[in-house]
């Protein structure tokens, strides 16, 4: 028996390069495997309809947000040693959203905008917020085809996981 395909639209608050063109939507079928493709989609959920699950990836303290982390960085890296930046782009794309959902959902909050100041300033004010976090992100979100934006995305994982660590210890 084939799943029935649902449609949400994203909301403007989402529609900012390189994530979303403006009036984009999401059509899925499993929620679990469009929580792995598409970018912020269970954030989106929750905005679009926010009754459809009975927990959240947020909600979870012991959730493990790295677990795709090395296989998608070996693809990106295997790209970029192609020198193939093209194919690097929508990977990087995905894994920087991974990775701002983890910084954000480690509050135990969902990303509620991608506007670009309220996003930085969002991550700004986490107490776990790796060393200028808003520069580097900046400079992801406008390259996300280049080596170097690859290189910092891996630093600010590495930082993030250390950071949390320590955070989670006090706490």
């Amino acid at each position: 028996m084939q799943k029935s395909e649902t449609t949400l639209n994203v909301p403007a608050s989402f529609c900012f390069p390189p994530f979303y063109e403006r009036e984009a939507h999401v059509t899925f079928s499993d929620a679990g495997t469009a929580g792995r493709e598409q970018p912020f989609f269970y954030d989106i959920l929750f905005i679009e309809k926010p009754s459809s699950l009975s927990s959240w990836p947020w909600e979870d303290p012991l959730r493990d947000f790295n677990r795709s982390w090395p296989d998608r960085r070996a693809g990106i890296a295997e790209a970029f040693r192609s020198r193939d930046r093209k194919r690097a782009e929508k990977p990087m794309i995905q894994a920087l959203a991974l990775f701002i959902d983890q910084a954000v959902w480690s509050s135990g909050r969902a990303v509620d905008s991608l506007s670009p100041q309220h996003l930085m300033k969002t991550v700004a004010s986490l107490p776990y917020a790796p060393l200028n976090i808003e520069g580097r992100l900046s400079y992801i979100i406008k390259q996300p085809d280049h080596y170097l934006s690859f290189i910092q995305l891996n630093q600010l994982d590495e930082e993030l996981k250390k950071k949390l660590a320590v955070y989670k210890k006090k706490g």
